[in-house]
């Protein structure tokens, strides 16, 4: 059964420059003064650069504006890669070291409860110590429909929302989660073993070793280098900017208590097209919000007594599975790189998908 919903505390809504090359000595004045004006009308040109897609958004524009279409169709560069035509595209994350688990000033940002804190500590240092890559996005409804109509697989039944109720209906399905989605939204209503069936089916396509990450994995690779408590620091208004999470038009389809949305607008009440928000350092796109991650490992309450290395935990409760990232319908609360949910392996929901993994040949060898 799925924890209850951590109510959140108190949050307020809150080109380059041209330039003379050169100046050449002895040139007559009437060309000097040519060339200065040549020079002011390249400066007026360049400040005005056509939009670059391959980067950020900044971080006032809006949230529909910060990408036209879908992540996956953006062309490949030097760290992302495609192994078929219909594939995730996967984005090479580098190896290194981080500190892994609840900050303080995240707990107290947040008002977190001390049942959730003791979920997410101890505070332990990772070494990752090889490269790996992980998806850009969240798998999408297009890719995992590829998987099934090759194979017939066969994933029904799902909780879906009835006015802020989740109720289970077996005729709901990643097809039909309850709420309209196209080929670029996330896949949902899916559980672990459709996940594992997912990435066992794209190795044995591709030859490469496809997998869930490992919750660590997923933490490092969200974090991106930064030990800020959120991408958006300590705004929560420009959250939106980031991921689709519970915001004014979550709000306004389901009336949620007070204190349990952003005080921003994603645009949209449900799920979004992946790649729509502003990525992170290491290029991947909604690593909060749209759908929760489903990871490898299997439950455990705490970090203790655990190796706290980079490999999945597979001791513990395993007949609950970790997820990570939050989703569409997450308050503030729930939408943290430390935080840590759990479900039954065997749940579908319409407010949790994945994300997949691959690893990637040592240097110095090939597949």
């Amino acid at each position: 059964m799925r924890e209850p919903v951590t109510p959140r505390g108190r949050y307020e809504a809150v080109g380059k420059e041209g330039k003379l090359a050169a100046i050449v000595s002895g040139v007559v004045a009437v060309v000097v003064v040519i060339g200065v004006i040549i020079g002011v009308i390249v400066m007026r040109d360049d400040d005005e650069p056509a939009a670059d897609q391959s980067k950020p958004a900044s971080a006032a524009a809006s949230p529909a504006a910060a990408k036209p279409a879908a992540a996956q169709d953006q062309a490949p560069d030097e760290l992302a890669t495609r192994d078929c035509k219909n594939c995730p595209v996967m984005v090479t994350i580098p190896a290194g070291a981080f500190t892994m688990g609840l900050r303080t000033q995240e707990a107290d940002l947040d008002d977190i409860s001390l049942t959730q804190q003791q979920t997410e500590l101890p505070l332990h240092g990772v070494t990752i110590k090889e490269v790996f890559a992980l998806g850009r996005t969240e798998v999408t409804r297009g890719e995992f429909a590829m998987f099934v109509n090759e194979t017939g697989y066969q994933a029904l039944g799902c909780v879906v929302s009835r006015g802020g109720t989740w109720v289970l209906d077996r005729s709901k399905s990643w097809r039909d989660p309850g709420f309209e989605q196209d080929d670029d939204h996330p896949v949902v209503c899916v559980d672990y073993e459709d996940a594992k069936a997912y990435v066992d089916w794209l190795s044995r396509r591709t030859g490469k070793r496809y997998r869930l990450p490992t919750e660590t994995e997923w933490e490092y690779a969200a974090r991106a280098g930064s030990n800020d408590t959120h991408p958006w620091g300590d705004k929560p208004a420009l959250a939106c900017t980031y991921g689709n999470m519970a915001g004014r038009s979550y709000a306004a389809k389901f009336d949620p208590q007070d204190g349990l949305v952003f005080p921003c607008d994603s645009g949209f009440a449900f799920t979004a097209p992946v790649g729509r928000f502003q990525p992170n350092e290491f290029g991947l796109y909604d690593m909060y919000g749209n759908a929760r991650e489903l990871v490898a490992d299997c439950w455990n309450p705490t970090y203790w007594g655990q190796g706290l290395g980079a490999e999945a935990r597979m001791t513990g409760s395993c007949g609950l599975q970790v997820l990570r990232g939050g989703g569409w319908d997450d308050a503030p609360a729930n939408v943290r790189p430390a935080r840590r949910f759990h479900d039954e392996r065997t749940e579908r929901r319409a407010d949790q998908g994945f994300r997949v993994a691959k690893d990637l040949p040592l240097a110095g060898t090939t597949e």
